[in-house]
């Protein structure tokens, strides 16, 4: 039997008043936080007459999790349950964080020189607030500085706010657990640490050369009745890791300085390796996203935890900090909460995020000329 006083489940109808407290009943939680996305998907899993629950539960009842030492730590809505085939006492809850209303709502609106955040901003007052559960405070919506010249959007409102971020570069969004979205400038700073062997259970890490690219063949417009092409090579990639071409169309590109400028923003992403790395942290009550953007996080090798032991008190905190070694940046959060305590499964990686903003707002810009 769960202890109630580690942590709390409570099923809520859509007012948000409480309709029952699953605690007695659970058996596993877990959930998933996603840097871009916010509270994501996760799993109850009760033990409970199937019959019973129907009495209590109906599309998008409301999902709260509470742990004693934190708080509210997550927050979400009922999107289906599965009964156990071989006993009426099982059932699994499939739960989502607020984001996936997103996909509810058409956006159908054309914007003529607006900057992005004004268009979030718009996007959220005209269609999502009022037809969704979903909030938002304007000190969440951040400037971007970037004012396309026009867009035409007939899509979900997902779709709308994943091209918006992809035009500003560098921006997290999402809803967190108060159901407020966000749009915030990605912030690349290290904010966490976790000690190896102290904090880190497991801890590894993936170098990805399948997508290595090196070479680019890029087929453009028509230019006196012939179609454009043009080559982009990345010398050093190639003598590093052999040749590795790609083809990329964009009927827009007609001349070579485009097609160059182009080309050498995608080759700065891809003509190198892709690192990746997984940790499982051992028992913990940290939750990463309590600040938004979520940061970075550091792996303090063995040398610093001695140092640290033993008094070196900037081992940490201080110099390391700015050390030679790398930081990773969060992808997805996995959580599982039980008796024995909070469970934590990170994948990470290595972007450059400066890219992204410059190959979003270039591919923008040449998608302009394309109606012009």
């Amino acid at each position: 039997m769960p202890n109630p006083s580690v942590y709390r489940v409570e099923l809520r109808n859509k007012t948000f008043d409480l309709v029952k407290v699953l605690t007695p009943f659970t058996k596993k939680v877990s959930w998933g936080y996603d840097r871009i996305g916010g509270c994501g998907t996760g799993t109850i899993n009760l033990s409970m007459d199937a019959e019973e629950l129907q009495n209590v539960v109906r599309p998008d009842y409301e999902i709260q999790v509470w742990l004693e030492t934190h708080g509210l730590v997550y927050r979400g809505y009922l999107e289906g349950d599965t009964p156990a085939v071989k006993s009426k006492e099982s059932i699994k809850l499939s739960i989502s964080g607020y984001i996936t209303q997103l996909k509810r709502i058409r956006v159908n609106n054309t914007y003529t020189s607006d900057e992005v955040s004004v268009i979030v901003k718009h996007i959220l007052d005209t269609y999502v607030v009022p037809n969704t559960s979903i909030t938002y405070d304007s000190a969440d919506i951040e400037a971007t500085g970037f004012t396309p010249d026009s867009l035409e959007f007939d899509c979900m409102a997902d779709s709308a706010m994943e091209t918006l971020a992809g035009l500003a570069g560098n921006y997290e969004w999402g809803v967190d657990r108060n159901r407020k979205f966000f749009f915030k400038a990605r912030d690349n700073d290290v904010k966490h640490y976790a000690k190896y062997k102290i904090d880190i259970d497991s801890y590894d890490t993936y170098n990805d050369y399948s997508n290595i690219k090196n070479r680019l063949y890029i087929k453009g417009g028509d230019v006196g009745g012939s179609p454009f092409e043009a080559t982009v090579n990345n010398a050093e990639s190639q003598a590093s890791y052999g040749l590795r071409e790609k083809i990329v169309s964009n009927s827009a590109i007609v001349s070579s300085a485009v097609a160059q400028r182009y080309g050498t923003m995608i080759l700065a992403d891809k003509a190198r390796i892709h690192r990746r790395a997984s940790l499982k942290l051992k028992k913990s009550t940290q939750f990463f996203e309590d600040t938004t953007p979520i940061g970075r996080i550091k792996i303090v090798g063995e040398n610093v935890v001695a140092a640290k032991k033993y008094g070196a008190a900037d081992a940490i905190y201080g110099q390391f900090k700015y050390g030679g070694d790398y930081s990773l940046e969060f992808n997805s959060i996995k959580y599982d909460v039980g008796d024995q305590g909070l469970k934590v499964n990170i994948n990470a990686g290595f972007a450059k995020p400066h890219v992204a903003l410059q190959i979003g707002q270039l591919q923008y810009e040449i998608n302009q000329l394309r109606n012009v």
